[in-house]
């Protein structure tokens, strides 16, 4: 589903990513953890072609993102703020998403339908514009943006950041189903092992711009990602 090969990106001398080989399969659910600046978000947008590359090749479904764009009607990505179109209401904003991709009104109305235990009918519905959300609806509102798209290819930056307890879990849920019910293709970048751990099969950590460590679920090498994870917290 993904290839990136030799791919290289430098800010100055110093080298934000260095990636000579990067697979993920179809239907794979993979993490991608590192501490603040270790080029995760970099990563992510390359992959969605947001920046230019210094060298190397990036693939969707054997489709080169800068040649050939039919790679976006494969995927969705939810970033951050950016993402948004902050002076529409949610549902104008879920419209105008359906209207880019396709996606009849009824269609769209049943996909948020299965969506309202994690976005609230009165925020999904509701009046306000998305500027005037809490963060939490907001990072909500640009999930299920991404979700009604159904794609093959999900890609999520820090989703669970600004949800209570109770909107991690019922996401986590959601992802898991997407995945099983769709096949549905997962890259997710977290600093949150809890919720990561119980969503995705495969943990990639990337330190400097390199990957490090690239495991499966149930690894013994998973604690070297969490000591990483908690030398950060803890500086």
């Amino acid at each position: 589903m993904l290839q990136i090969e030799n791919l290289k990106k430098h800010y100055g001398k110093h080298f934000s990513l260095d990636i000579e080989d990067l697979q993920i399969s179809r239907g794979q659910r993979t993490a991608l953890l590192g501490n603040n600046g270790a080029g995760k978000t970099t990563l992510l947008r390359s992959t969605l072609d947001l920046i230019r590359l210094d060298s190397g090749h990036v693939r969707i479904k054997g489709a080169d993102i800068r040649s050939n764009a039919s790679w976006r009607a494969l995927s969705a990505a939810f970033l951050d703020e950016n993402f948004l179109i902050s002076f529409l209401t949610p549902l104008e904003y879920f419209q105008t998403i359906a209207s880019i991709r396709m996606i009849s009104e009824d269609l769209l109305l049943s996909r948020l339908k299965e969506l309202v235990n994690f976005l609230p009918e009165t925020v999904m519905y509701g009046s306000k514009y998305i500027r005037d959300l809490s963060a939490g609806n907001r990072k909500k509102t640009g999930i299920v943006g991404a979700f009604i798209c159904r794609p093959e290819l999900l890609i999520l930056d820090e989703p669970f950041v600004y949800l209570d307890p109770r909107s991690r879990a019922v996401l986590e849920q959601h992802l898991i189903q997407l995945n099983q019910d769709k096949g549905t293709t997962l890259l997710i970048s977290s600093h949150d092992l809890d919720n990561i751990q119980r969503v995705c099969q495969r943990f990639l950590l990337l330190e400097d711009g390199l990957i490090t460590l690239d495991i499966e679920a149930g690894h013994d090498s998973f604690q070297r990602i969490s000591d990483n994870l908690k030398r950060d917290q803890a500086s």
